[in-house]
């Protein structure tokens, strides 16, 4: 399970249950170094007592390495990636829209998307051409759209919500 799910579930024992925590991110805070940096508030208690999970999955090995050499080198550890196949040949970069940028994920204070709004602010200011689609949803929607509004960037940002096509979507984009 998560780690929001992991303060009850790495006391939890069953003699039938295997218990596996999912890190999706890095195990410190935002911009830290991964050997030694401040741990992430959420994963404290996932890290402290790890020696209580049957496995600790990640999603890139490179996460998986670098939490081994600060913490140890943890036989439950496992890569499990994300369950997308890339494209098959990557779309010529010149091709692409050069004035396209996009944000695929939750809405949520962990994915700073306010400072994805911010950097594409700062980037139109200077005279480029760009446009942001945010696809996705979350708790922070609202607030998002109350940002855009206030900086008077609607014309640069669009709320897409959930949609099918994220795959032709990068596809496009630079």
């Amino acid at each position: 399970d998560s780690k929001f799910s992991a303060g009850f579930l790495g006391s939890f024992e069953h003699p039938l249950a295997m218990k596996f925590v999912n890190f999706h991110s890095t195990h410190v805070s935002a911009g830290a170094d991964t050997l030694t940096g401040k741990l992430s508030d959420a994963h404290q208690g996932i890290i402290s007592n790890r020696e209580n999970w049957d496995g600790i999955t990640f999603l890139t090995e490179s996460q998986r390495q670098a939490f081994v050499e600060r913490f140890g080198g943890q036989g439950n550890t496992v890569v499990i990636s994300n369950p997308v196949d890339g494209p098959a040949v990557i779309p010529e970069f010149a091709k692409r829209d050069r004035s396209k940028v996009l944000h695929v994920g939750r809405f949520t204070k962990g994915k700073n998307v306010s400072e994805v709004i911010e950097i594409v602010r700062g980037v139109a200011s200077g005279g480029t051409a760009v446009r942001l689609d945010l696809i996705g949803e979350g708790e922070q929607h609202k607030d998002l759209e109350d940002l855009v509004r206030d900086l008077g960037m609607r014309d640069l940002v669009r709320f897409r919500g959930h949609i099918d096509t994220v795959e032709e979507e990068l596809a496009t984009a630079r």
